[in-house]
């Protein structure tokens, strides 16, 4: 996400602030995740979305007040913002769905494998080239999603397909992203991106409502100050810092989605969870370093 300097504040002071802001992003994000995956097995996918997006809308408003007025959030190029907002739909959707059928630390392990798409989708969208090293880096972690994949007793893991498939579409989401930054505020992606995934669902929600009760109540309050939060921090994470530094943080996630499996479902990652895992962010991070040392490093991918 494409935001302006930061105003005031020391060189020095930048990146250590940048970093307390994604750590902080990254949590709430881990808190919203977990409330998701409490309220899947009862709720709809289309509820869940809704509450968990619904604010965005009114945090992009209070940012371009705050950077400039209004007038940031008119755009020319509406359908490109469609298209973002459809593919980052279809990546929550399945996210969420994953969530509801699998651990925490597998369905994000297996999202972290985005960056992997984004690569060979810059490829045929964006122009770029790459090269043996890095295709050597896509290969290994593409090993990892097999391993996390691969069947038990024959058995295709459905859910991990799904889960797949968010990062497939997470990484055209990060695609379209990469396009629209060229020429929108980071506010008017921000607002576009919200109403396309609060209020399209909403038009189906008459008929997936169910009245929350109890526990879900606070639930789905939860993922709607969550959700909101997190974009903000991580929006003011990439203000204060550059992506090389910010971009390795978002992986202290699957710190706390193991940490949630534990405590919450007691529940331990799979042997095949932590290889898998370790080959995509070994990967990722290889990836991170050549396109840093190629001067091509933009700022980080956004959260579907």
């Amino acid at each position: 996400m494409i935001a302006p300097a930061a105003p005031g504040g020391s060189a020095m002071s930048r990146p250590i602030k940048a970093a307390v802001l994604m750590i902080l992003a990254v949590f709430c994000f881990s808190i919203l995740n977990a409330a998701v995956k409490g309220l899947e097995e009862e709720y709809s996918i289309v509820q869940i979305i809704v509450f968990a997006r619904f604010l965005m809308p009114m945090l992009a408003v209070w940012m371009a007040l705050r950077m400039g007025g209004l007038d940031i959030l008119r755009t020319k190029r509406p359908a490109a913002h469609i298209l973002r907002g459809t593919v980052a739909l279809i990546s929550m959707s399945t996210f969420v769905y994953a969530l509801g059928h699998m651990t925490v630390s597998k369905a994000i392990t297996l999202n972290f494998a985005a960056p992997l798409f984004v690569a060979v989708l810059a490829i045929f969208f964006l122009g770029e080239k790459v090269g043996p090293r890095r295709w050597a880096a896509i290969i290994v972690g593409f090993v990892g999603v097999i391993v996390i994949v691969r069947p038990d007793d024959g058995q295709i893991d459905t859910a991990a397909l799904v889960a797949v498939a968010s990062a497939v579409f997470y990484g055209a989401t990060v695609i379209t992203t990469r396009r629209l930054a060229l020429t929108e505020h980071s506010a008017t992606m921000l607002f576009y991106f919200g109403v396309i995934v609060s209020f399209v669902p909403a038009l189906a929600l008459p008929w997936f409502w169910i009245t929350p009760t109890g526990d879900a109540i606070w639930l789905f309050a939860l993922i709607a100050i969550m959700g909101t939060l997190a974009w903000y921090l991580m929006a003011e994470a990439y203000r204060f810092g550059e992506a090389t530094v910010i971009i390795p943080l978002d992986y202290t996630h699957l710190l706390w989605a193991m940490m949630f499996d534990w405590v919450i479902w007691a529940t331990i990652p799979a042997w095949s969870t932590f290889a898998g895992g370790a080959l995509i962010l070994g990967a990722n991070l290889f990836i991170l370093w050549r396109e840093a040392r190629l001067g091509r490093t933009r700022p980080g991918p956004e959260r579907p």
